[in-house]
């Protein structure tokens, strides 16, 4: 199913027509956030083809490749952007469920009203995220599919370079790993290098916060 999904994938974007319905579909998307409503959008797409788009994200979900994941969600937020159409909604949540980002379809269902989805998408969703739940701080949490697979390569002690666009939660996966390394080791050091001195205040703050119930962890910066 992967090998066809991809192929398929690489079939819809070669197509003329999906590239300009998917710029019209960003253009229509980037006018909503920043008019912070639907009601000034004059030309935006309409259901049957945020529908034919939709139709591509689902399978681009399926495709297990970064470049076309990352088309699937931004087809989906665009969607969510520029209607209100229920049918709509709960799609695009659905493909935000299938790719994994729990915490965006989180936000789509308590912002954006989007439905409940039907008794089959349910299941589909409670067990992806129970999937990718993880117990962090004695909280069960779901992470997206990203981070569960650089969880996965963190928790086996690989060295690892890790490449992701802003908000993906990156820090929060290395601050973490960081301090069960901190907890579960008799002796360890662990150095935290960040480029400017906002980011290292934010960062040892975090850390700081994480460890607040280890008084004999020593938490430091230079």
């Amino acid at each position: 199913m992967t090998t066809f999904a991809r192929q398929l994938s690489e079939h819809f974007v070669q197509n003329p027509s999906f590239a300009a319905a998917l710029a019209d579909l960003q253009a229509a998307g980037a006018v909503s956030a920043l008019a912070a409503g639907i009601e000034s959008l004059k030309n935006a797409p309409g259901f049957e083809e945020l529908t034919r788009l939709l139709y591509c994200a689902s399978v681009f979900a399926q495709a297990d490749d970064e470049s076309f994941l990352s088309l699937a969600q931004n087809i989906a937020f665009n969607a969510i952007l520029v209607s209100k159409e229920a049918g709509i909604l709960e799609r695009g949540a659905y493909i935000l469920a299938e790719i994994g980002n729990f915490p965006g379809t989180r936000y789509l269902r308590d912002h954006f009203g989007a439905p409940n989805s039907t008794l089959m998408g349910l299941i589909h969703d409670k067990v992806s995220q129970e999937l990718n739940s993880v117990d962090v701080g004695g909280h069960r949490i779901a992470l997206t599919d990203y981070q569960k697979r650089v969880w996965d390569r963190l928790e086996q002690g690989d060295a690892l370079a890790i490449s992701a666009p802003t908000s993906a939660g990156k820090s929060f996966l290395v601050i973490e790993n960081l301090a069960r390394k901190m907890e579960q080791e008799a002796r360890c050091v662990c150095v935290y290098i960040a480029p400017t001195r906002a980011l290292l205040a934010e960062v040892l703050a975090k850390i700081k916060q994480r460890l607040a119930s280890f008084p004999d962890i020593r938490v430091s910066e230079i």
